[in-house]
């Protein structure tokens, strides 16, 4: 999720392709169909459920999960993540944001769903914070106390640090990005967190450096050791729905995602769509749309291609929603996002329940069972 705070920006700079290089360039198709092999025999991700199994979950605050619920209406299809978005700096106080993971740890384990904790690298205000975690102990305390929340809750929970890595609405700095996040996994693994899965989150109005390198550094992947899963912020209709015409392919945000998601596939990790809202299609109300015309476009250009997508790259293996009215809040001034609720318009809620009803969804009621998981 992001506003339109406009920041630095980061280009990795390219070097020539030497000539002996060159000549061996036939190798590559050879190396990664290696990789690829290697990826079929590789172990499971952390949590990672098995082939054709996709996580349903919702976000981003109780609230709003609420209204998910009472829209689902069924408890069988109910979701079995939930997520929430933090400062890890934030302006409102390290107390505060310490009492508000704790007591949002116990608030979603009451409610038997695995948390998907989202913790950004920037305060209440969007200034970043990466360069100083990364180079100073200034937030050190903070986080050290959540770490010890998220210790103590030891259950399963996803951690999703620094999301939207290389947005310019986060600020954040190559090269220094994946210091900062490393040190937060440190920080959390030293307090003796042994149950929480890390996820890498990218969004595609971000530029897609997100496999650049600078000085023969990664300029935003944190590394393997530190990544269990990859994560997918999608929003328009854009980011998975191909582009009508070939013009422009290279660089639209449709190529942006596919890229990531090869990424994703390259280093044998599951993805998790952590933000998913169909904020940019201002969904009808059943009032004004008479016939549910409006309801079977929306349906049209936005669900069918989402969840189109999750059959085409099987290595999505999750999503949350965010049933969310965005109007009349700051993300309907800077992003023009609108009416994203399912409920809205009973032909697409209709729709949305048949869809979840397929066995591929794991939901509240199935938990853990038929997943690979990993204590």
């Amino acid at each position: 999720m992001h506003g339109s705070r406009s920041t630095l920006g980061v280009t990795a700079a390219r070097r020539q392709t030497p000539r002996c290089v060159g000549a061996l360039l036939w190798l590559v198709p050879l190396i990664l169909l290696t990789l690829h092999i290697s990826a079929d025999d590789r172990v499971p991700a952390l949590y990672e459920p098995a082939d054709g199994a996709i996580y349903h979950g919702a976000a981003s605050t109780p609230q709003v999960v609420q209204g998910y619920l009472n829209a689902l209406g069924d408890p069988s299809i109910e979701p079995l993540i939930e997520g929430i978005h933090l400062g890890a700096s934030g302006t409102a106080g390290r107390q505060y944001v310490v009492d508000t993971v704790r007591d949002w740890l116990a608030y979603v384990r009451a409610a038997g769903r695995i948390p998907h904790l989202s913790l950004s690298m920037t305060d209440g205000h969007g200034n970043p914070s990466d360069v100083e975690i990364a180079t100073s102990s200034k937030h050190d305390a903070v986080l050290e106390e959540i770490a010890a929340v998220v210790a103590s809750y030891d259950d399963p929970l996803f951690v999703r640090f620094g999301f939207e890595f290389n947005g310019a609405w986060n600020g954040y700095t190559a090269g220094i990005y994946p210091i900062a996040y490393r040190k937060m996994v440190d920080i959390f693994r030293a307090a003796g967190v042994t149950k929480a899965a890390y996820i890498w989150c990218y969004e595609p109005d971000a530029p897609d450096d997100f496999d650049a390198f600078i000085n023969g550094r990664s300029a935003w992947y944190p590394g393997d050791a530190y990544v269990d899963w990859f994560g997918l912020d999608l929003f328009k209709s854009e980011h998975f729905v191909p582009p009508a015409s070939e013009r422009g392919q290279a660089n639209d945000l449709y190529s942006r995602s596919v890229r990531f998601l090869d990424m994703a596939a390259l280093h044998g990790k599951p993805v998790m769509l952590s933000e998913t809202a169909a904020a940019k299609i201002y969904i009808t109300e059943d009032a004004l749309d008479p016939g549910l015309a409006d309801g079977r476009s929306d349906w049209d250009s936005w669900f069918e291609p989402f969840f189109g997508l999750m059959s085409a790259y099987p290595q999505i293996k999750g999503f949350l929603y965010m049933n969310h009215d965005y109007r009349g809040t700051h993300w309907e001034r800077t992003n023009a996002w609108g009416d994203a609720r399912i409920e809205a318009n009973s032909y697409i809620l209709a729709r949305y329940l048949e869809t979840l009803r397929d066995d591929r969804f794991l939901h509240h009621s199935d938990g853990l069972d038929g997943a690979e998981s990993h204590p």
